[in-house]
């Protein structure tokens, strides 16, 4: 992620805001401009842990053990460019 280029989209407007669970440094530097700004919200690598997240989770899990098995890839967008694994 550009941090620079985020900071620059969210003081010309063009971004309301932000949610990162990702930085370029990790852990992020107490002068990082991102941690101080009301229009951005950082969380410690835990924004997937939801109710919601996890079902959605162990749905697509599902998807790639049916990739692997070169069974039902409908709802793949690109199924056209994968090859059975031999």
């Amino acid at each position: 992620m550009d941090e620079a280029a985020l900071l620059d989209a969210l003081d010309d407007g063009h971004l309301a805001g932000a949610g990162l669970d990702v930085l370029e440094q990790e852990p992020p530097t107490e002068g990082n401009p991102l941690r101080h700004r009301d229009d951005v919200i950082i969380t410690p690598h835990a924004g997937w842990y939801a109710t919601r997240s996890t079902a959605e989770r162990r749905r697509k899990g599902s998807y790639t053990i049916a990739v692997f098995r070169n069974e039902n890839t409908k709802t793949i967008v690109n199924s056209g460019s994968l090859e059975p694994l031999q």
